[in-house]
């Protein structure tokens, strides 16, 4: 309650009043005028990281007045203030154009007429005229003594990747005709993130933490509206760093023997009548017959020793990042995959199928890698030899690899390229192509081979990182 009324009719200064039972320099009139109205939105550098795209975006709206004896003063604060927003370069993306991420839900929010933008912020009572789609008011409320006051709403952009708007805030007079002040915020950009908290390196390596920078590597994301960070070097304990995580069983045994992995077993073993029938080059029809019969009966024993080969090097390395104590969104520099896998290590070449002769035949090929579907992610591979020199692997939850011994720009575009396969482990995304996650394409980052794409990603894998349909 303020008193200077009373203090006025008793001849008493203005200094004399109180307000509540406080001394107070407080007008006669009791009224206010407005003077102006801040707008802020939480988001670092107006980013909004809508790796979540249900997020919520706070707004604040701070109020400034002042004690007014003017005509057209206000008897009290305004209730609430206005909330809208706009889209700048009116380029946004529309509900159809986007990634959909649920059966029914898309990333794209323009001309969605069913799209909510808005949401009550708790303390702060709110409403709308259209179902907080486009505008909400939030309650103004009074800050201290500090002759400020604040509303607060939250705000639900797009979770498309460069999508940008601005906020205005208003305050009106009573009856909401004759708008007093108001504000807009700098444009909020929409962007997505691949975060590798930490990096971890074996012992005595260091060919991830000096090449997978934040500086290094988020120019080629930043183009796709894609923030990349990396965090501190943590070295691995002496007994992880091993040569190869594709032979490792347990903290007994690092690394198992390749010479007995790669010995071929009984049931693996052709026969010495299928070599000799396979080996037959004359025309005789029953010969033939029996010739292609040894070499499918042959194919099928390489393919299961190469399976099981695979398999292996499957627990093992899956077991390593678990053994290893690796978290979610590493970064993990190594020294080798697997001897069938790191071109590097100089064990691949084994000599199990040359059936007698001096390399193994034309005809003698295996598949490696299977695929979840079945069949195989690499065919028509000599079992003898390397069957795939792996430069990096994703290993889900955001887990890359990188092994050693390659130059640092390859090295680097390799991280660029395991960064893009581990963004789907952030975010909502299309996959780049149906194999592994790889585009068709070798015109970007994202080819299934880093050394033969692009040093940036193309326009396409552009738009998949953004949420944009390709």
């Amino acid at each position: 309650m303020c008193e200077c009324k009373k203090a006025s009719e008793e001849g008493k200064k203005k200094s004399d009043c109180k307000v509540d039972g406080i001394k107070k320099d407080c007008p006669l009139t009791g009224k206010i005028e407005i003077i102006k109205i801040k707008v802020t939105v939480d988001a670092a550098d107006n980013k909004a990281i809508m790796d979540d795209p249900s997020k919520k975006v706070v707004v604040k709206a701070v109020v400034t007045y002042k004690d007014s004896s003017a005509a057209d003063a206000l008897d009290t604060l305004p209730p609430k203030v206005a909330f809208t927003f706009s889209d700048p370069a009116s380029d946004n993306t529309a509900k159809t154009d986007s990634y959909k991420y649920t059966a029914s839900d898309y990333l794209g929010k323009k001309n969605d007429a069913d799209a909510l933008h808005w949401e009550q912020h708790p303390g702060f009572a709110a409403s709308t005229t259209d179902g907080y789609k486009t505008n909400g008011k939030a309650a103004l409320k009074v800050i201290g003594e500090t002759k400020t006051a604040e509303s607060k709403i939250y705000f639900i952009p797009s979770g498309v990747g460069g999508d940008d708007f601005k906020i205005r805030t208003a305050v009106h007079k009573p009856g909401g005709a004759v708008e007093l002040v108001h504000d807009e915020s700098d444009t909020l950009t929409v962007w997505r993130s691949v975060t590798f908290d930490k990096i971890y390196e074996m012992d005595g390596e260091t060919h991830v933490s000096t090449n997978a920078t934040t500086v290094k590597i988020s120019p080629v994301f930043n183009p796709a509206f894609v923030k990349y960070s990396a965090g501190m070097r943590n070295p691995l304990d002496a007994s992880k760093s091993v040569k190869y995580i594709g032979l490792w069983k347990d903290n007994a045994t690092p690394q198992e023997s390749w010479a007995t992995i790669q010995a071929k077993k009984a049931d693996e073993t052709p026969t010495a009548q299928e070599m000799t029938d396979a080996k037959y080059a004359g025309a005789n029809d029953v010969l033939v017959s029996k010739r292609n019969t040894a070499r499918n009966k042959i194919i099928a024993k390489a393919q299961k020793w190469a399976d099981r080969i695979d398999s292996a090097f499957v627990t093992a390395r899956d077991k390593w990042v678990t053994d290893a104590s690796i978290p979610g969104n590493a970064l993990v520099g190594i020294r080798y995959y697997h001897p069938k896998y790191s071109d590097g290590g100089g064990n691949h070449q084994t000599n199990e199928w040359k059936l007698g002769e001096a390399s193994v035949p034309a005809w003698l090929r295996v598949g490696a890698f299977a695929k979840s579907g079945g069949g195989h992610h690499y065919t028509n591979l000599d079992p003898d030899g390397l069957w795939a020199g792996w430069v990096g692997l994703s290993h889900g939850n955001g887990i890359v690899t990188i092994p050693k011994g390659r130059p640092a720009p390859a090295t680097t575009q390799t991280i660029r390229h395991e960064a893009g396969h581990a963004t789907k482990h952030t975010f909502k995304r299309e996959v780049f192509g149906p194999s592994l996650d790889h585009s068709a394409s070798n015109t970007g980052i994202m080819y299934y081979s880093s050394a033969m794409g692009g040093t940036t990603f193309s326009a396409r894998e552009k738009k998949i990182l953004r949420g944009i349909n390709p």
